[in-house]
């Protein structure tokens, strides 16, 4: 879903060749028709650049899964239950990067403030252009962060505004701003004026100036997300962006 985020041509036969397995291969350790041996697990690890963390963790449920050896099956999944009590922050901290580099994640709680919003992954996938599965995996990593619940199958938004923070890693911001902007392009060349509006202007500053005019551009945008609060009939889901940055060469 990452390497899609940023090469939407990007398939599972490019993945297949990438982990130097073949694509009917892949498609069965995909559909759990086929294991991974251990030997392949720690080449897969190195390939996706995993830590020694994750290595130690994908290479357990592995064998917890697919290793020959009784033995060696019960001594992984020992120690995946010793890890379920530790990895807690672990999970957050993955939840959080996955949050924000995805825009769909910040979509979905706008969207559950609608008066007219569906509790239906079908309907949200629909809203949003993703698929069902990807709602699915949103609504899953919302809920272990806290900011919506499932109450008799319903969602409920516990937390509609948030704040990327300190503890985000810069790539996730970066991939999340960079989702954006392809979807401010596809709506220049999609959406009539009437539903948009895109604007540039190219300006000579002061360069000293520019934390003054970045201060500027913050207060705007409080502003403006201040007068859109106060709607009360929310129907339809908008991205507000506003770009400054240097044009000319150092």
């Amino acid at each position: 879903m990452q390497r899609k985020s940023r090469n939407p041509v990007y398939s599972q036969s490019a993945m297949a060749r990438d982990l130097g397995l073949s694509p009917s291969t892949l498609s069965e350790v995909l559909n759990e028709k086929h294991g991974i041996s251990p030997k392949k697990a720690q080449r897969i690890c190195k390939i996706l650049g995993f830590t020694a963390h994750e290595t130690a963790l994908f290479c357990d449920l592995v064998d917890a899964e697919h290793a020959r050896n009784p033995f060696a099956k019960k001594v992984a999944r020992e120690r995946l239950h010793q890890r379920s009590h530790s990895d807690g922050i672990e999970q957050l901290n993955i939840d959080s990067f996955a949050m924000i580099s995805q825009w769909y994640h910040l979509a979905l709680l706008e969207l559950g403030t609608w008066p007219t919003f569906r509790s239906d992954e079908r309907w949200i996938a629909k809203k949003l252009g993703i698929t069902p599965q990807e709602v699915i995996s949103a609504i899953d990593r919302l809920e272990r962060l806290g900011l919506l619940k499932i109450i008799n199958k319903r969602i409920e938004i516990t937390h509609q505004r948030t704040n990327t923070g300190g503890e985000i890693p810069s790539d996730a911001i970066k991939q999340f701003h960079s989702q954006i902007l392809k979807k401010a392009e596809q709506a220049l060349y999609e959406q009539e004026i009437a539903k948009r509006s895109i604007t540039s202007s190219i300006l000579s500053i002061d360069s000293e100036r520019l934390p003054e005019l970045k201060n500027k551009i913050a207060e705007l945008r409080r502003e403006f997300c201040g007068a859109v609060n106060e709607c009360h009939n929310r129907n339809s889901l908008y991205v507000f962006n506003i770009s400054l940055f240097q044009l000319t060469e150092e």
